[in-house]
C-alpha cells in the first residue's frame, strides 16, 4: 500500500522528524518579542498554531482508521508487517503532536495571564479583570436583566462547558477570542484537564462570592443533561437594613459627577430661569453652598482626580447601574 498518498512531502517529513514541543522550541516568546509584536498578532499566531496542529492530528487519526480497515484484505505477511510499522509510526507521531498541542496551550495560558488577555480558558485573574466588561455588555444586550441574572448565566455557562465545547456561549463582544469555537479540549492531557478545571473552579468561586455580595446564594441542580442553578436569598440579606453606612463617603466633586451622569445638570440648564436660580437649585439638590454650585457649573471648581473618577464608576458597576 502507498502510504505517501495521504500526506504531502512536508507532512511526511514532519511525521518522520517530529520531536514534540516543535512549536515551543522554535518560537518561545520573550520580553522583546512581546514589545515588538502587538498582543493581538501574537494571540492570532498562537491560535493558528493550535488549529494547524489539531488539523494534523485529525488527519493522522483518519489515516490510522483507514489503514485499519484495509488490514483484513492483506494476505501477504510482509505487507501486513510493513503496514503495522507505518501504523506505529503514525501513532507515535500523533502522540507527540498532542504533547506539542498541550504545551502550546499552556504557553497561551502563560502569555494571556501575563498580558491580561482574555480567551475562554484564561486564568481566573484575567477573567476577573474583564468581568465588568462582560457583565455590562450582557446587560446592554438583555435590557430586562440584572447582575444576578448575569451571574446565574455565567455560572451555568461555566458548569456546562465540556470537552466538545458544544455549550460555549457567544462572547463576540470581546472580539478577540480566536479560540472560542476550537474543539481543542478533547486533546487535553490529564495534567491539562486538572489544570484548566482548577482555573474554572476559581471562576465559579468568584461568581459565587459576587452573588453573595448581593445577598444571594445558589443551589446547583440537573435538568436533563444540563446543570442549572437556583438562586436563593441569604438570611443575612433578609435581615439587612439600608442605612447611611451602606453608602460611600463621596466628596463634592464625586457627587457632582453623579449629578451630571444622571442628567440633573442638563435638565436644570434647560429650564427657563435666571442662571443664579439654576445655581441655587443645584446647591439645594446636592446639599452644598450656591457658590460651590456656581463653581461646579462654570468648571472653576477643582477637577476630579482619576482615582475619584474610578471610584464613582466602580460604585455604579457594583450597583448594576447602566446609564443610557
Amino acid at each position: 500500500m502507498n502510504h505517501d498518498k495521504y500526506f504531502s512531502e512536508d507532512e511526511l517529513d514532519r511525521i518522520s522528524n517530529i520531536k514534540g514541543k516543535h512549536y515551543l522550541d522554535s518560537t518561545e516568546l520573550d520580553e522583546d518579542e512581546i514589545i515588538v509584536k502587538e498582543q493581538d498578532e501574537i494571540f492570532l499566531e498562537l491560535s493558528e498554531t493550535v488549529m494547524s496542529t489539531m488539523a494534523f492530528i485529525d488527519k493522522i487519526t483518519s489515516v490510522i482508521k483507514k489503514e485499519l480497515d484495509l488490514y483484513d484484505v492483506l494476505s501477504d505477511e510482509n505487507q501486513f508487517k510493513k503496514a503495522m510499522q507505518n501504523q506505529i509510526k503514525y501513532v507515535i507521531s500523533c502522540s507527540k503532536l498532542k504533547e506539542e498541542l498541550n504545551e502550546t496551550l499552556k504557553l497561551i495560558f502563560k502569555f494571556s495571564k501575563k498580558e491580561n488577555y482574555y480567551w475562554k480558558d484564561c486564568s481566573c485573574e484575567v477573567y476577573i479583570y474583564h468581568y465588568n466588561i462582560i457583565k455590562n455588555e450582557f446587560l446592554k444586550s438583555n435590557s430586562f436583566a440584572n447582575e444576578i441574572d448575569f451571574i446565574k448565566y455565567e455560572y451555568e455557562r461555566l458548569l456546562s462547558e465540556n470537552d466538545s465545547d458544544s455549550n460555549i456561549t457567544d462572547f463576540q463582544f470581546l472580539g478577540k477570542d480566536y479560540f472560542l469555537y476550537m474543539n481543542y479540549r478533547k486533546y487535553f492531557s490529564d495534567e491539562n484537564k486538572q489544570f484548566f478545571e482548577l482555573e474554572k473552579s476559581k471562576k465559579l468561586s468568584f461568581l459565587k462570592n459576587e452573588l453573595g455580595h448581593l445577598g444571594f446564594g445558589l443551589e446547583p441542580y440537573t435538568l436533563g443533561s444540563s446543570i442549572k442553578i437556583k438562586i436563593i436569598e441569604l438570611e443575612s440579606a433578609k435581615l439587612e437594613k439600608l442605612s447611611l453606612s451602606n453608602l460611600p463617603n463621596f466628596n463634592v466633586r464625586q457627587r457632582y459627577e453623579l449629578y451630571k451622569k444622571f442628567g440633573f445638570k442638563a435638565t436644570i440648564e434647560k429650564t427657563d430661569a435666571p442662571q443664579m436660580s439654576k445655581y441655587k437649585m443645584t446647591a439645594l439638590i446636592m446639599g452644598i453652598s450656591p457658590d460651590n454650585a456656581k463653581q461646579l457649573h462654570n468648571e472653576t471648581y477643582r477637577e476630579i482626580s482619576g482615582k475619584d473618577f474610578d471610584e464613582v464608576n466602580n460604585y455604579l458597576d457594583k450597583q448594576s447601574v447602566i446609564l443610557k
